[in-house]
């Protein structure tokens, strides 16, 4: 665990190193090859075969380390990432998308990501209630953990190799929280991922402590459309009678933001016809 940990603290905090120069190397030598190889990307067949049939879902069991994570320059460190919380329950989806696949316009896909606004009013599947229902109630960025004014959702006009925002969302199941959401540009792909900073409440029971929540979403351009990863996971109580609950829940949460992502690419069409042949430099 300790080791995990320390790989989950290199996403947060780079150190000098030879893995270090090792991933700068690869970002490197791989931007603008784009759009990327699927095969590359998922060189098992028979996950690649499902992925373009109907993509695939998973439950993230108690201790597991995330299975799906396509081969990415700093694959290993996103998987520990979500590890090093000490998993209860989690979910990963892997899912290619149409509508963004062959377009390499990064500083669309980074303003897409960031668009944390666009998040509100989303839908998921309750499986408790039989129907759907609105994830976010409310979504935005804000200036601070400290100062949760709002502002709105950040535009930029190119794609650094790091950033950081923070935003708070009203959750239909956990209430008001702030989360702290850092990407990541690799030269292949950009990486989200979002940590809570405040203790997330079920009712009136405190149940996943500050830092206790990860989510991860990345999303890759191939030669076969987009490849769009995500993971979620929490550490809390282990309650028999609602892991698998839990487990669903969370998948169907995953569901939400693909959905949600699916929605950006085929709005972004529509502004832009034949976008997705466009091929552009990040910076």
């Amino acid at each position: 665990m300790r080791a995990i940990r320390r790989a989950a603290e290199g996403w947060r905090k780079p150190r000098r190193g030879l893995g270090v120069l090792l991933v700068a190397a690869f970002a490197a030598s791989t931007a603008g090859a784009c759009p990327a190889a699927l095969t590359q990307l998922v060189p098992d067949g028979v996950v690649r075969a499902r992925l373009q049939q109907r993509g695939i879902r998973i439950p993230l069991l108690a201790g597991a380390t995330p299975e799906l994570v396509p081969e990415l320059p700093n694959r290993s460190a996103i998987a520990a990432s979500i590890a090093a919380i000490g998993v209860t329950y989690g979910a990963e989806v892997l899912r290619l998308l149409p509508g963004g696949g062959a377009s390499c316009d990064w500083t669309a896909l980074y303003n897409h990501l960031r668009a944390v606004s666009t998040l509100q009013g989303i839908e998921y599947f309750s499986d408790s209630r039989g129907h759907y229902r609105t994830l976010y109630q409310r979504s935005h960025a804000i200036v601070g953990p400290a100062d949760r004014t709002a502002r709105p959702d950040p535009v930029a006009s190119s794609v650094p190799r790091h950033s950081s925002l923070f935003l708070e969302q009203e959750d239909s199941t956990f209430g008001s929280n702030v989360y702290q959401a850092d990407f990541r540009f690799d030269g292949v792909s950009i990486v989200m991922q979002i940590e809570n900073l405040t203790t997330m409440w079920w009712g009136i029971l405190p149940l996943v402590a500050e830092g206790d929540f990860r989510s991860v979403v990345t999303i890759t351009p191939t030669d076969r459309g987009l490849l769009f990863y995500a993971s979620v996971a929490i550490h809390a109580a282990d309650l028999d009678f609602a892991r698998e609950r839990a487990q669903t829940s969370l998948g169907n949460r995953l569901d939400a933001l693909e959905g949600w992502m699916r929605q950006r690419l085929a709005e972004e069409s529509a502004r832009h016809p034949g976008s997705s042949a466009v091929v552009r430099d990040p910076g």
